[in-house]
């Protein structure tokens, strides 16, 4: 596996706040990525704020784990809102 994004979480710039984030998520992304599989397995079609409600989750938790999940092509958006 490579070490970029979607493998692993992107940041919108080098530094700052957003490479923190980056940082901080790094070693829970893998759960993170699974928890949103997983969810998909149950409810089938959901939209990330189906997914989030259903496991009691920040959305900034989650969001972004179907972001990289879409770029690695196991998830692909319905349409539907």
């Amino acid at each position: 596996m490579t070490d970029r994004y979607p493998n692993l979480p992107g940041a919108k710039g080098p530094d700052g706040t957003s490479q923190d984030a980056v940082e901080a998520i790094k070693p829970c992304a893998f759960h993170l990525r699974r928890i949103a599989m997983r969810t998909l397995a149950i409810l089938g079609e959901a939209t990330v704020l189906e997914a989030v409600a259903f496991n009691q989750m920040a959305r900034e938790s989650l969001q972004p784990r179907f972001s990289e999940l879409r770029a690695l092509g196991f998830v692909e958006p319905t349409g539907a809102r």
